[in-house]
């Protein structure tokens, strides 16, 4: 990913610039269930300060806005996790 795709990953929720574990998986080449899995097996470095759950209306929310794109025909049975920039640092 270049800088300005990163920056077109951000979105923001609950006031905070996040990006979403899709796209963080995209920049670390990589599948989303790796990269929940990181942060399962980590979870003491993971506090709601890096990473929390988006509740169903935040997700609703962000799709209704296009914020999110549509990608494949398959969908999560489970809310997607964001990840602050606290985390990739």
């Amino acid at each position: 990913m270049t800088e300005n795709e990163i920056k077109h990953s951000i979105v923001v929720v609950r006031g905070i610039p996040v990006i979403m574990a899709r796209e963080l998986a995209s920049f670390f080449e990589t599948t989303v269930s790796a990269v929940n899995q990181y942060r399962k097996r980590n979870a003491e470095k993971f506090t709601e300060d890096y990473a929390f759950q988006l509740s169903s209306d935040e997700w609703k929310k962000l799709k209704s806005q296009n914020v999110i794109s549509n990608k494949g025909r398959g969908g999560s049975r489970h809310l997607p996790w964001a990840y602050t920039d606290m985390a990739l640092q």
